[in-house]
């Protein structure tokens, strides 16, 4: 199935569908798509009314429509803002977007809208939600604020528990990425920011390693350095020992690079993992999904250690890992790392966010 999709710049909705919105409500973005079911359009709009004590509510609705004019489905939020707010709820338009990312026939429509009223600088709730006909996904979360000389406040994200499970990882990354076009809020140059990257450097050995179902998919021992490559990356060095296959090879490395307020992993290789770094523990946990039948989870989190492993199986992994990262090979290969790709994999960070 080839999805056809039209963004209508011009909002051609046609009047029959613009008589069944409410008088003052506006639509602020429309979008013509077909799929196995037909065609199909997408209006979002946006309606205000009083609230008490004089404030505002608005209302924000995304809803599809066959081609008959009938509502096949509706998203509703909204939120009231005081008096003289400097901005109220609103969607992101541009960033809406219709796919077939399964290839099922059936579209796909993301989009995405912050409930904000724009008074100081605190960050905003936003969200970015899919529908594909009946079901719903949703990542929910926190602008990032960055202020110079402050400490960068909110940035968590919260994906539906649907959306971790293997089959859908596609949508995952696809809503992640329109994520990472709008959470970040500058209120200043990006100069006079000091990169994060610095806070993650160090080496960390393996406290506990668990999978769900249980099962022997897990470490006995593992050992991450992290060391920094310039202000902007750093590569993260693995060694490990299985516990199913205590002599098999075990050691990787990757690249992570901070841009837009945050720090990310390298897109390559990284669909299935997620990484978490709180500050103030110096702990590194490492969720990884599997691709077998029981769709298994793992969860290894790591310490803080001084230099490198004791164990010599680990020193010898972590060393071999470490010349791959600078092999020539690898770099004919794949280039240099500050050309890799970096948009779907954000390092979260817990407490204060980089």
């Amino acid at each position: 199935m080839s999805l056809a999709n039209t963004p209508d710049k011009a909002l051609d909705v046609p009047p029959a569908l613009k008589s069944s919105l409410a008088p003052n409500e506006q639509i602020v973005g429309a979008e013509r798509y077909s799929d196995s079911h037909g065609e199909h359009l997408l209006i979002m709009s946006e309606l205000d009314a009083p609230a008490k004590g004089g404030g505002k509510a608005t209302s924000l609705s995304a809803s599809a429509f066959n081609k008959n004019g009938t509502r096949e489905w509706i998203i509703r939020d909204g939120a009231e803002c005081p008096a003289g707010s400097p901005s109220k709820p609103s969607f992101f338009p541009d960033t809406a977007t219709t796919t077939d990312l399964n290839k099922d026939g059936i579209a796909e429509v993301t989009v995405a809208y912050r409930l904000s009223c724009g008074i100081g600088q605190e960050p905003a709730d936003i969200k970015v939600i899919m529908r594909q006909g009946e079901s719903k996904f949703a990542i929910r979360g926190q602008t990032l604020v960055r202020t110079a000389g402050q400490p960068a406040q909110g940035g968590a994200r919260k994906p539906d528990a649907s959306l971790l499970q293997p089959e859908n990882t596609v949508f995952l990354n696809h809503m992640t990425s329109i994520w990472n076009k709008i959470y970040i809020q500058k209120f200043e140059d990006e100069e006079k920011i000091q990169s994060p990257v610095q806070a993650l450097v160090g080496d960390y050995n393996l406290t506990s390693s668990t999978t769900v179902p249980a099962s022997t998919w897990g470490f006995n021992k593992a050992h991450i350095s992290i060391r920094k490559l310039d202000d902007r990356h750093v590569v993260i060095l693995f060694a490990c020992e299985w516990k199913r296959e205590p002599k098999a090879a075990c050691d990787e490395y990757y690249y992570a690079q901070w841009r837009d307020g945050g720090v990310f992993m390298q897109d390559m290789n990284t669909d299935l993992m997620r990484m978490y770094f709180d500050p103030s523990s110096r702990q590194l946990t490492v969720i990884r999904r599997g691709v077998d039948e029981n769709s298994s989870m793992r969860r290894d989190v790591f310490g803080p250690v001084n230099g490198d492993p004791a164990d010599a199986t680990l020193a010898r992994r972590l060393k071999r890992s470490e010349k791959s990262s600078v092999h020539p090979e690898n770099l004919r290969v794949f280039g240099p790392y500050n050309k890799w790709q970096y948009e779907n994999n954000r390092i979260e960070f817990q407490g204060t966010k980089p």
